[in-house]
């Protein structure tokens, strides 16, 4: 369970980051009028958030379910 909630964290991760950077990286307007942002970054960062916390509920509600079904070894 450790390696696979482990990845969805980091995905999290990746989803922050990028909200961060969003917010880090000054938006321009060019000579033309046109302007410049690093708009991908907003729904990249929202998809990792997205699969990163739920992958994180359904690995912690999967292991809660295998808990209470599987019978514990020593009983």
């Amino acid at each position: 369970m450790f390696p696979r909630l482990l990845t969805f964290v980091v995905v999290t991760l990746m989803g922050m980051g990028c909200a961060t950077a969003y917010a880090s990286i000054s938006s321009t307007v060019d000579a033309q009028g046109y302007l410049r942002e690093p708009f991908f970054l907003i729904p990249l960062g929202y998809v990792f958030l997205l699969a990163g916390l739920g992958g994180i509920v359904f690995t912690l509600l999967r292991a809660a379910i295998l808990r209470l079904v599987e019978p514990h070894p020593n009983s």
